[in-house]
This record gives structure tokens, C-alpha cells and sequence, in this order.
């Protein structure tokens, strides 16, 4: 056979559009783009410092103002350099943005909070994108997961410096012993402590390749005690239905192995229930919760701007009552503390539509990683986002997410690491086809599974 006939196949890395991997078979960042990538991690270094010291400095918000367009261009930067399209979830967000600020200003009685809603979503807006982008570029969300879990870390040491944390444990008369930090919101600082959570359990699979060991456990005691000082109870519930659903959609998942996941399961619920009696017989957070079980006019408030919410909707299906006008319709002047009710109050039938299919697609996406991949990393990580979703749906019965750019932060860096997972698969999945057809390859479809896509 003539020899000039056969084609050499090339191998994945070179691949255009593709960036090459190295020796752990982590894609590295494209040649020319560290300097983009520190001065953006720089950037939202500084963005989420002065979005939290805000309370402190009052002059913060406009210096986040320049710094959050200095993300906004590097993003724009990156993406016209990389020339991909815009991930199915930032679109849908972008709609949902645009609809409620044209439906607000068309129909609602109230323009003035549609104008401020609609900073804010734009806003919320460039930093999804901007996560989305960065995560995209550096191929790991290594960097964003250390703030996270950093973050709760700085809330204890504050308080505990400051005299906070003693006056907490302590007690005080009505909610003064709440524990606030260096924030004006208790329930945020419980907020904070969750996405810490996160950060752990990123860093619990991945503590090998980054050096860490069992490290991150020890972050646990600091943050758990600032989650159950700050007296969040809808963050304490999050925080349970977190740890199961870690424990039944990650490791298991990931070495598909059920009965990992039972045993697992058993362990975190064991573990759930010896901290749960703990905490409601022991601490002011159970107090709380015993307060609220027993006098149900406690819950009535949350239950009756759910009517509300319900009841604005009714009058105005398609288009909402007005982006940020919530607190105008409600009878006692308050947000609807929902994330879901809230934007099928004010958008409607269509913003919620728009709004709640970021988190579908995104699901389809995990999920399509969960059935092809064969990497115990990418498996893990796809269970690990499920489990994120869901505990933020479940927070979010209590609390307008969608107002929180944190919580956008964190969205982004799920939209940009599912499509990093997604390219990878792409690109493995025609090596090990042609490999099992006994073509010429690279390397073997083994080589290539065990230095596949991971972190």
C-alpha cells in the first residue's frame, strides 16, 4: 500500500481552537493570555473586596462601578480573541435583563425602581459574563473557589478581633446578637459562609493536584460557627440539603459507584443530625427556629407576600407589574423574599420563562457530562454544580437571588466551567472513536481517559 496514501492524524493539540494540555492533561491557557488572566483576577480581587467593605466605605460603589467595566472589557477582550459564541445561559440571562427593564418601563406605574433594578441586573449581567469568560480562558475555577472559601474566613477572624464573636456567643436581647461582621446583613454573612461550603468541596476532590491535602477541612469549625452565629436559618437548611446532595450526586457519581454514595449519604445524614439537635438545643439560631415553630404568625409575613406575589402576577401575566415595583404593590412595602415569585411578579410569565431556563439548560448541560464523560473529575465537578443548583434554588425560596451579584459570580463560573468540560469531552471523544476503529492514533484511548479533562 502506498504509504503516501495514509493520512497522519493529528494529534489533540494540534487541533485548531484548541489550547494544548499539559503533563496532567490539564488544557492549558492560550500563549498570550497570562497577562490577561492576572489583571482580571486582579480585578475581581478587588471588585468582591470593595462590594463586601461597602458598609464600611461608603465611597466604595463607584470605585466598583470602574472596576466592574474593567471586567466587563476584558471579557469583551477575550471573547474576541477566542471568537466562541456566548453560552446559551449568559443569552438567556441577557433576555431575561432586557425584557423586564422594556416591560418595566412600558407598563409599570413606578419607573424609578425599574431604573434601579435594571443598573443593577446590567450590571449582574457583565459579571456573569465576565466569570463565564475568565473561567473559559483559564480552563480551571481554582482561583474564584479560593475566594469563596477565603471570604467566610476573614468574616470570623473580623468578629473575633472586633469583639463580635464574643457578644454573639453570649446572647443579647431580640436578633442584637446576631453576628454581622464587617457586612450590615446577618443573613448575608450566612449567605457567605454557604459559598465557602462550596469552596471546600471543591478543594476536598481537588486537594491533590493543588497540593492541599485534607486542608480545607479544617476551614470548617471558622465557618460553621460563623453560619450558626450569624442566625440565617434559611442558610442553615440550605447548608443540610448542600451536604446531601453532595453526598449523593458527587463521589459516587464520579467513581459510579452507588454504594459509595449510600454509605456516603448515610454518614453526611448521620452527621446532619447530630449537628442539627446540637444547634437546636444549644444555640441561639435554635432558638430561632423553635420561636418560629411555635407561633406561626412568625412565618405569616413570608407567607402572605407570597400571596401577594401570586396576586400581582394574576393581574398582570405576560409582562409583570414592573421590574422592582414588588415593593410598591405589597401592602406592607417589602420585596418578595423568593427569587422565583419575585420575578414572576414583577417580569411575568416571560421573565420567569426566560429566567428559569438558564438553570435548565445549564442542568442539561451537567447532565450530558454525567452520562459521557468517563473522567472522575469532570463526574464529580458535574455533580458537585447539580448539588450547587439546587441548594441556591432551595436559598432562593427565601431571598431574591437574582439581586445578588455574588450569586452571579457564582452562576458564571458554572456557565463557563460546564462549556470547559463540554469542549473537553469534544475533543477526547473523536480520539478514543478512532482509536476503537483501530485507526492511527496519538495516544491510546486509555492515556487519554486517564489524563482527560480535570482541574
Amino acid at each position: 500500500m502506498n504509504s503516501a496514501i495514509i493520512r497522519p492524524v493529528r494529534s489533540v493539540q494540534a487541533v485548531p481552537g484548541h489550547a494544548p494540555r499539559d503533563v496532567t492533561g490539564t488544557r492549558a491557557a492560550r500563549p498570550g493570555s497570562g497577562v490577561w488572566l492576572r489583571l482580571f483576577e486582579v480585578a475581581l480581587a478587588l471588585f468582591l473586596a470593595g462590594f463586601l467593605l461597602t458598609d464600611m466605605y461608603p465611597w466604595l460603589p463607584s470605585f466598583n462601578r470602574l472596576l466592574g467595566g474593567v471586567l466587563g472589557l476584558l471579557a469583551i477582550s477575550s471573547w474576541l480573541r477566542r471568537r466562541g459564541g456566548i453560552p446559551a445561559e449568559v443569552a438567556l440571562f441577557g433576555a431575561f435583563v432586557a425584557w423586564g427593564i422594556l416591560t418595566g418601563f412600558l407598563f409599570s406605574g413606578n419607573q424609578s425602581p425599574v431604573l434601579a433594578y435594571g443598573r443593577l441586573l446590567s450590571q449582574e449581567l457583565v459579571l456573569a459574563f465576565a466569570l463565564t469568560e475568565y473561567v473559559r480562558e483559564r480552563r480551571t475555577p481554582t482561583f474564584v473557589f479560593t475566594v469563596l472559601l477565603v471570604v467566610p474566613l476573614c468574616l470570623y477572624w473580623y468578629a473575633r478581633a472586633n469583639g463580635q464573636l464574643v457578644t454573639a456567643q453570649a446572647g443579647g436581647r431580640g436578633d442584637s446578637w446576631r453576628l454581622a461582621s464587617f457586612l450590615a446583613n446577618a443573613n448575608y454573612v450566612g449567605f457567605l459562609c454557604l459559598y465557602g461550603l462550596f469552596g471546600v468541596a471543591y478543594f476536598l476532590w481537588n486537594r491533590r493536584k493543588h497540593g492541599l491535602m485534607f486542608w480545607p477541612l479544617l476551614a470548617l469549625p471558622f465557618i460553621a460557627t460563623t453560619l450558626v452565629l450569624s442566625g440565617s436559618r434559611k442558610t442553615l437548611v440550605s447548608v443540610g440539603v448542600f451536604a446531601l446532595m453532595w453526598a449523593l450526586l458527587t463521589y459516587g457519581s464520579a467513581k459510579a459507584s452507588k454504594v459509595r454514595s449510600v454509605l456516603l449519604l448515610l454518614v453526611v445524614a448521620t452527621a446532619l443530625y447530630v449537628a442539627g439537635r446540637f444547634v437546636v438545643e444549644n444555640t441561639h439560631a435554635g432558638e430561632r427556629f423553635v420561636q418560629a415553630s411555635r407561633d406561626p404568625r412568625l412565618s405569616m409575613g413570608r407567607y402572605s407576600l407570597y400571596q401577594e406575589g401570586w396576586t400581582m402576577f394574576l393581574q398582570s401575566p405576560v409582562q409583570g407589574v414592573g421590574l422592582g415595583n414588588f415593593l410598591t404593590h405589597s401592602s406592607i412595602g417589602m420585596y418578595a423574599h423568593s427569587d422565583f415569585m419575585e420575578v414572576l411578579a414583577t417580569t411575568g410569565f416571560v421573565g420567569f420563562v426566560l429566567y428559569s431556563s438558564i438553570y435548565l439548560v445549564l442542568w442539561r448541560r451537567l447532565r450530558r457530562m454525567m452520562k459521557r464523560s468517563e473522567d472522575a473529575t469532570s463526574r464529580y465537578m458535574a455533580g458537585l454544580y447539580q448539588a450547587m443548583i439546587i441548594t441556591l434554588l432551595v436559598l432562593g425560596l427565601g431571598t431574591p437571588n437574582f439581586l445578588d451579584p455574588l450569586y452571579l459570580c457564582i452562576l458564571g463560573l458554572m456557565i463557563g466551567h460546564a462549556r470547559v468540560m463540554e469542549e473537553d469531552l469534544l475533543v477526547s471523544r473523536p480520539t478514543e472513536s478512532r482509536a476503537s476503529k483501530g485507526m492511527a492514533s496519538p495516544r491510546p484511548a486509555s492515556a487519554l481517559r486517564a489524563s482527560g479533562p480535570s482541574l
